[in-house]
């Protein structure tokens, strides 16, 4: 073998790993999907390839095959990774139309942004006026769900103002009924505001806690003075009820006592009249009063027929009297008779 057949073996041992190497990071981009990346280095390394120079042996031919090969199922690789990024993206833009006519906006925005993210990861498809019109798709509906979202806000944004403006007309009418002694009526009162106040609706977060609190001290401070309003009417009627107690059993002193003299009648209309000054016992005051008044129709009871027992006493000795006195006169009658008859005999005489 002469000088230049052993130059050539080795230039094409050289060549054909050249080769080799070339199909083996061919073979490293099938795992790849970066498709924009996978392109730029096919070209390369078809331009690699091409500079290799071609002996025309049949092991470079087969090394031809397997690298046109590879490279034809990076390619067809690459379409359908296009294929499933025009899907990705057709998708995206289905799920931001449906959003866009969602009333969610505060979840709505996270989910339209998250959107967004994962277009940018969904990469092209394969064509700019594709990707473009893809784009134009999607950013419509985007653009779409902001301007919903943003009208939303701002009728929120009136709402709020206008459950304002009301909420400071209920506090106003509120702070005038702190001081009312009008305690059944005005608690009535501060029932339909309160109602008014659910009815206003939400005056937004940054003056709702602090209106609520506003009118709730008003209210609080009414209920505070109603409670010791009634703490010292019921304190009131409890002595008014002890009070009352003592009477009762004054009145059955006297009931007991049964002494019906003009003394003792005056003192249970006395009692009457001291039961009338004391003033309500409140919650106990009809149980007490059925007790005195039970009492004193006990005694005028017995003093009526005390009465009529002194009266049928009296007319029985009345009676009696008349009897007497009517056999008195009648004596007198038949002795006055007796003295005529003699007065005549001795006349005659």
């Amino acid at each position: 073998m002469n000088y230049d057949e052993v130059v050539v073996e080795r230039d094409l041992d050289d060549e054909i790993q050249l080769r080799k190497e070339l199909i083996e990071k061919a073979k490293e981009l099938q795992e790849n999907n970066n498709w924009g990346m996978i392109q730029k280095e096919v070209s390369n390394l078809q331009k690699k390839w091409k500079r290799i120079p071609y002996y025309e042996s049949a092991f470079e031919d087969e090394l031809a095959d397997e690298f046109d090969a590879i490279i034809d199922g990076l390619y067809a690789k690459r379409k359908e990774g296009y294929a499933a990024n025009k899907s990705t993206k057709q998708d995206l833009i289905d799920k931001a139309k449906k959003l866009a006519s969602t009333k969610d906006f505060a979840k709505g925005t996270k989910e339209v942004n998250d959107l967004l993210t994962e277009w940018k990861k969904s990469g092209t498809v394969g064509n700019s006026d594709d990707d473009d019109s893809l784009w134009e798709e999607f950013n419509e509906a985007r653009q779409k769900f902001f301007e919903l979202k943003r009208e939303f806000y701002e009728e929120l944004k009136e709402k709020f103002a206008k459950a304002k403006e009301v909420k400071e007309e209920i506090i106003a009418k509120a702070k005038e009924l702190v001081d009312s002694k009008d305690w059944n009526k005005t608690n009535d009162t501060f029932q339909e505001l309160l109602n008014e106040w659910k009815a206003a609706g939400n005056s937004g977060k940054d003056n709702d806690d602090s209106l609520w609190n506003e009118f709730n001290d008003a209210r609080q401070a009414f209920f505070a003075n109603r409670s010791k309003h009634y703490e010292e009417l019921h304190a009131t009627q409890d002595t008014h009820f002890e009070a009352k107690k003592e009477l009762v059993a004054q009145a059955k002193a006297l009931v007991e006592s049964n002494d019906f003299s003009k003394a003792t009648t005056q003192a249970m209309i006395n009692l009457s009249t001291e039961w009338k000054k004391i003033g309500s016992a409140g919650k106990n005051e009809d149980g007490i009063w059925k007790e005195f008044r039970s009492v004193n129709d006990e005694y005028f009871a017995n003093l009526r027929q005390y009465n009529e027992q002194k009266q049928f006493e009296w007319r029985t000795k009345m009676q009696e009297v008349r009897a007497r006195k009517q056999e008195l006169l009648n004596n007198q009658k038949r002795q006055l008779k007796r003295l005529q008859d003699s007065m005549v005999g001795l006349i005659s005489q």
